[in-house]
């Protein structure tokens, strides 16, 4: 373990961040002595690695041999610190679990988790969203963070059982003490409710169509990042704040923060006009293709966590269209920190 660390943190003093062709070479020098690491301790981990190489070069080579790409160095710097960072998560999360083994602290929700954890960073081969299912199913993690800490977000899904009895509800779970947990808060009313125990994130990608990502929740808000990445389901994020605001009074937030569509309408394929036309409300602007009659007074509230989760379910174009947004909504991000 502490000579892929090293290797690690060698290719982090040494990398070129200046010159594609000599970063391309950087990686693929690390990847090579990063799958030559192969000890009575390290073997796991390395195969994890594999499986993470195998996903993001292709991804990376196929970018830089695009022609004509622009800002070479703005993407070189982007993807480099995309990549140090998850070599340094997967070395935590797996020292993590590995010192569990060794201190006898293991058990079976952490080997749980930790097979969830390092499922991250294999290569996804789920479907694209199709939408085919019979019966629409949405799903939440069943962790303490959900289930005990936050009574709000447990009142929100106890919300949508009764809202929607057409939904079928997946609670996912690291150990029984979580299965218990999703069971109490139905009270074992379990006749559209199911548990699975989740060591992948692939499970939660052939289950559902749509994930709650609660934002009080750490794992939750990696998951939901992930997800959006991966474009297989969709994903939405549950943020109790909402509800001191209106579809007008919102507005005012969006400018104080300078959203990012009012910055840059056209990253996100509109024009100032077509604000403009919406009277600079994004949630119309986003919405109004799909959802009708959204009024200034509405609560943002119900418009996000009923309305439009609903219309997500029902409208295969919408959630492709609300994905596609998410997705660049973190680019920009990332673009505009760099």
């Amino acid at each position: 373990m502490r000579k892929i660390g090293d290797i690690i943190k060698h290719y982090k003093e040494s990398v070129s961040k200046s010159n594609a062709d000599v970063f391309l070479s950087d990686l693929l020098g690390l990847v090579s002595s990063v799958l030559q690491g192969r000890g009575r301790e390290s073997i796991n981990i390395v195969l994890v690695y594999y499986y993470y190489f195998q996903y993001i070069l292709p991804i990376i080579f196929d970018m830089f041999n695009t022609q004509g790409l622009k800002n070479k160095k703005q993407h070189i710097k982007r993807l480099n610190t995309m990549v140090e960072n998850e070599l340094m998560d997967i070395e935590g999360v797996y020292s993590k679990a590995l010192s569990d083994f060794i201190s006898g602290t293991v058990n079976e929700e952490k080997e749980a988790y930790h097979s969830f954890a390092l499922s991250f960073y294999e290569k996804s081969n789920a479907q694209s969203i199709q939408m085919s299912r019979e019966q629409k199913s949405v799903g939440f993690l069943g962790i303490e963070e959900n289930m005990i800490d936050d009574q709000e977000f447990v009142h929100y899904i106890k919300e949508l059982y009764r809202e929607f009895p057409d939904i079928i509800y997946k609670g996912f779970y690291f150990g029984d003490k979580q299965r218990e947990q999703i069971e109490n808060i139905f009270n074992h009313d379990l006749q559209r409710v199911e548990c699975y125990k989740l060591t992948h994130l692939s499970t939660l990608e052939k289950e559902i169509d749509l994930f709650i990502a609660n934002s009080k929740s750490s794992l939750d808000c990696k998951v939901y990042s992930k997800l959006i990445q991966d474009e297989k389901i969709g994903s939405i994020y549950y943020n109790a704040g909402v509800k001191e605001y209106t579809v007008e009074s919102i507005m005012k937030l969006h400018k104080d923060e300078n959203h990012s569509i009012l910055r840059n309408p056209e990253y996100f394929g509109f024009s100032q006009e077509d604000l403009l036309k919406k009277d600079l409300k994004i949630e119309r602007l986003l919405c109004e293709p799909y959802i009708e009659n959204i009024s200034n007074d509405e609560n943002m509230y119900n418009f996000i966590f009923f309305r439009v989760f609903k219309t997500l379910l029902d409208n295969a174009e919408f959630m492709k269209f609300f994905m596609d947004y998410q997705k660049k909504e973190i680019l920009y991000a990332e673009e505009e920190h760099e």
